[in-house]
């Protein structure tokens, strides 16, 4: 089967569709398939057919497109890992070309635009389709719904998403399933690690991460507590957020407890979460993070926020807060520090299934792919 794997985003950019985007093609390749990728990127390379960002977003769309529709002519299925970027030209090459275009969402394009856009600094996933403010995007709504309703399957990871979209985007549920995300495979030797004094959060800074809202309740925790303890936040994205977060790092006269560092290697983020005292993930909303995954591999505690959709998977296992309720977060943050807490959480994480692999995750795409008609 030739497939044509259409992406946003590739590594090295950082981002959980650039990891699914480069594992599954991997995956397609071990089970011998021939697999094709385009992105957007900042520089060339020879693992996918790269289309510069330099280049301003009239050109840049149509590189893409015209790219995508050589690499299409003889494929068997166009597979867009976002609805705008890489879902538009390829529908409209499948439009042209008569092919089948599938479309992975793990997150919300218009969503995540109206978020880095608002003062509200608890737009919710659920508070923006609920209260109807997608409604108000104008033309880039009138674009994502077209791209929704001319894919011929849209593949979700979560019931979460999927059923926000159910409700309010009133889209045909016969063209939606559902693939759930893999853990990644990887051993580690839990006995000769140590663990450091640090929370650690990974992932891109952008405003829907919440990030602000973590600064300010780390600071009240250190005003009430002995504990030695740092916040690392990894990752680029948002320039103009980082200043902002630094600036508040600053204001509260917090350069020795809050470090940022730049994006690492995922095997490099694999060791900080083993050594990290816990991880934190206060996002207004996430779908299915990689991170999440990771630290539930390890067995490393995480606070998670309330609004993934992995809440009704793993509710009764990990420990979850509202992430616009600043005392929710300082009460779960001071559970967590106390020994007792931290072990019993462990012990808890440790029971929780985590074979499921990449492997049987491609399995799952090649029989959709097969039996689309």
């Amino acid at each position: 089967m030739k497939i044509v794997l259409a992406s946003g985003i590739y590594p090295p950019d950082i981002g959980g569709p650039a990891t699914y985007s480069q594992l599954i093609a991997e995956e397609f390749k071990k089970k011998g398939h021939n697999v094709s990728v385009i992105c957007y990127s900042d520089k060339r390379g020879e693992d996918a057919i790269r289309i510069l960002r330099k280049h301003n977003i009239l050109i840049r769309y149509w590189l893409y497109f015209w790219n995508l529709f050589k690499i299409a002519t003889d494929c068997d299925v166009i597979y867009a890992q976002g609805p705008i970027n890489s879902g538009l030209p390829a529908v409209l090459v499948g439009k042209i070309l008569k092919k089948k275009v599938i479309l992975r969402l793990g997150g919300d394009y218009i969503w995540e635009k109206a978020s880095d856009q608002k003062k509200n600094n608890c737009l919710t996933l659920r508070r923006y389709y609920k209260f109807g403010m997608f409604k108000k995007q104008g033309f880039i709504l009138k674009i994502f719904m077209f791209v929704l309703k001319s894919v011929d399957l849209i593949i979700f990871s979560t019931e979460f998403q999927r059923d926000i979209y159910l409700k309010y985007l009133k889209l045909d549920k016969k063209k939606m399933v559902i693939i759930k995300n893999a853990f990644s495979d990887f051993k580690t030797n839990f006995k000769k690690i140590i663990r450091s004094n640090e929370i650690l959060f990974a992932g891109r800074i952008t405003r829907l991460k919440n990030l602000g809202f973590l600064i300010n309740g780390f600071s009240k925790i250190l005003s009430e507590t002995d504990r030695s303890i740092q916040l690392i936040i990894i990752g680029d994205g948002d320039d103009l957020e980082k200043k902002k977060l630094q600036e508040l790092v600053k204001e509260l006269s917090l350069e020795k407890s809050v470090i940022f560092e730049n994006r690492i290697s995922h095997q490099e983020l694999l060791e900080k979460i083993q050594r990290c005292y816990f991880a934190v993930l206060p996002s207004l909303t996430e779908i299915s993070p990689n991170f999440v995954l990771d630290c539930i591999k390890l067995n490393k505690p995480i606070l998670c926020t309330r609004e993934i959709g992995f809440y009704e998977d793993f509710k009764n296992d990990l420990v979850f807060f509202n992430p616009c309720d600043k005392e929710d977060f300082l009460e779960k943050f001071k559970w967590l520090l106390k020994e007792k807490n931290y072990r019993s959480y462990q012990r808890k994480m440790k029971k929780i299934e985590t074979e499921r692999s990449w492997s049987k995750l491609t399995e799952e795409h090649l029989l959709i792919f097969r039996n689309l008609k």
